[in-house]
């Protein structure tokens, strides 16, 4: 719906952003810990990943560098291709990281992830403003014919300023993550050893032998003058008890920094294996890592937790829960809080183990958790229901007390309020942003309402926004949705000017099955005393051949989004500036 109709009929009010408010890192779940994403700015340029390429444009919209990754080596009768995976900025050194797919005959052979630094300098000219200075490879090819692995499509990333990790997990094989194995805390066990206790180390009896665990996988470790050659196989009797629905994977971690003075890159890497199709979750620090294993087809799940002293991994602590966790594990004043399905735990470390002092399981039959978020003493639960005789599923929420952690708590409340699409904590979890699909006679469309959250429960603020986005079609169908409601970076809140920022979608049919679709940001206003006022849409056009990930980021009162395969800049004062631009990237195939 036309913006300037909407002003005409007085629907929206211009907010005027405080001076000089930037919130350009994306929002993740801990601060100073970057989380995997291909679109980054260090305030004064933007710098995206786009297939195989590094595009860099200056807050005007032009591109001021776009250079190709290297090709990868030519292997015979097979065909390369490479993406981005990951793109980190800290000072002037550009980190990216790329997946690189070996292809014959249709058949995906073998894959590998490879690092990329580049040094910054925009002073110069155009070719030489990213200069390569380091490429390696973070999961080697296998070059061995007979080495059988398998590679998932998984991956994840963290940044730390300088310091990356990357996280890939290998399935049903043996190559090289058992020389990397020798590299690690398991480097002085055989390979029959160093399967026992890794085995052991996600077992049930996880907690109660934990302190053997931990002395077996930490002794002697020297990594300084091991010669990492020594490849061993996985022994067959580990594979002969892997059934179609038990498999054998292994989490492959590589942490590494790349020193400008010495032009160097330092490693440390380690592999562990689990037995489920479910995938690992990852909570990472600049001081530590915390690795969720699924084991045993998702029966339980077991921590484990790494100290990080500059490259360097220390294995600290392990412990066990039941069940598969959400997406999302938190840590807050010593205690880490993790979510399963129907089960909410708090843990703390105690020596060499991760032990369970708090719990919650008031959860009704047929409860599942969605999805979560954790701020301070507060959780946010997305909680889906399903009714065996009806066969239908709805969601709902509720609000958790965490102020005493060995003691977590639902907090009572009459509201009825539906959150399907997601809520979100602001003004560090005084108050929670809610977001659900709205569909009525009018069309399709989006209701944000806002609450307090008060020492005797929440409060429903008065004022909510009901943004219709695409009009109903007589005998058709329509829907919302956004990426906020399974991807953190894609929400914004700007706590100087108040403002909510969300990338939305509308699709409907008509009775001939026609398709229209409605995409852009919606920016809300935030009252704390009232509720939130609906500001504007700021409509975002589609190449049709380019994914950018669902973000918005703000720079000096200029709102940048992304979608699609576009790029635009909306000035938050004054939205049909003719200083406002869109750049469309990628199609270069076309």
């Amino acid at each position: 719906i036309s913006n300037r109709r909407l002003a005409k009929k007085g629907l929206f009010k211009t907010v005027e952003p405080m001076n000089a408010e930037a919130s350009f890192k994306a929002n993740n779940q801990v601060d100073g810990v970057d989380e995997q994403n291909t679109i980054v700015s260090d305030g004064k340029y933007i710098f995206v990943g786009e297939r195989d390429n590094i595009i860099v444009l200056d807050l005007n919209g032009s591109v001021v560098a776009n250079v190709s990754l290297p090709a990868p080596l030519e292997q015979k009768n097979k065909t390369a291709w490479q993406y981005i995976t990951s793109v980190s900025i800290d000072d002037n050194i550009l980190t990216v990281l790329a997946n690189i797919y070996w292809y014959d005959y249709f058949w995906s052979q073998d894959s590998s992830t490879r690092a990329f630094i580049y040094q910054v300098n925009f002073a110069a000219k155009n070719l030489e403003r990213l200069t390569l200075v380091k490429e390696f490879d973070l999961l080697p090819a296998c070059t061995n014919a007979h080495c059988n692995i398998e590679k998932s499509s998984y991956f994840d990333s963290r940044s730390t300023g300088r310091y990356t990790y990357a996280f890939n997990i290998l399935s049903q094989g043996y190559g090289h993550m058992w020389e990397d194995r020798r590299c690690s805390e398991f480097k002085n066990l055989t390979a029959t050893e160093y399967e026992q206790v890794a085995l052991e180390l996600l077992s049930v009896d996880a907690e109660k032998d934990a302190d053997e665990i931990v002395n077996a996988l930490t002794v002697g470790v020297d990594r300084e003058t091991q010669l990492c050659k020594d490849v061993r196989k996985i022994p067959e009797d580990i594979f002969a008890s892997v059934t179609e629905y038990d498999r054998l994977s292994f989490l492959h971690v590589t942490l590494f920094v790349y020193n400008k003075t010495l032009n160097s890159v330092q490693v440390d890497t380690f592999a562990v294996p689990f037995r489920s199709y479910n995938s690992p979750v990852i909570h990472t620090t600049k001081n530590s890592t915390l690795i969720a294993l699924p084991y045993q087809n998702g029966d339980t799940t077991s921590p484990l937790k790494y100290d990080v002293s500059g490259t360097k991994f220390t294995f600290k602590a392990v412990g066990s829960i039941s069940g598969v966790i959400s997406s999302v594990i938190d840590y807050y004043n010593g205690y880490y809080r993790i979510v399963s399905y129907q089960q909410i735990y708090v843990l703390k470390e105690k020596e060499s183990h991760l032990q369970i002092v708090g719990q919650l399981k008031d959860f009704s039959t047929g409860e599942y958790v969605n999805s979560v978020k954790f701020v301070a003493d507060k959780g946010v639960v997305q909680i889906n229901t399903f009714d065996d005789k009806t066969g239908e599923s709805k969601v709902s929420w509720k609000l958790v007390n965490l102020l005493d952690p060995t003691q977590p708590q639902f907090v009572k409340t009459k509201l009825s309020l539906s959150m399907d699409i997601a809520a979100y904590p602001i003004e560090g979890g005084k108050y929670i942003v809610t977001f659900s699909q709205l569909n009525n006679a009018n069309g399709t469309g989006i209701t944000v309402q806002l609450l307090q959250v008060t020492p005797g429960g929440i409060k429903l603020l008065h004022n909510k926004a009901e943004s219709i986005l695409l009009e109903s079609k007589p005998g058709g169908f329509s829907s919302t949705y956004s990426d906020i409601s399974y991807r953190i970076p894609a929400f914004r809140y700007l706590p100087q000017s108040q403002t909510v920022v969300v990338p939305v979608h509308a699709y409907g049919y008509d009775d001939f099955y026609n398709y229209t679709s409605v995409d852009g940001f919606l920016v809300y206003h935030v009252d704390l005393e009232m509720g939130v006022t609906y500001v504007r849409n700021v409509t975002q056009s589609s190449n049709g051949c380019t994914y950018l990930p669902e973000q918005s980021m703000d720079i000096s009162g200029n709102l940048f989004t992304f979608m699609n395969g576009a790029i635009k800049k909306t000035s938050l004062a004054n939205p049909l500036s003719a200083e406002n631009w869109e750049v469309k990237v990628g199609c270069s195939y076309y």
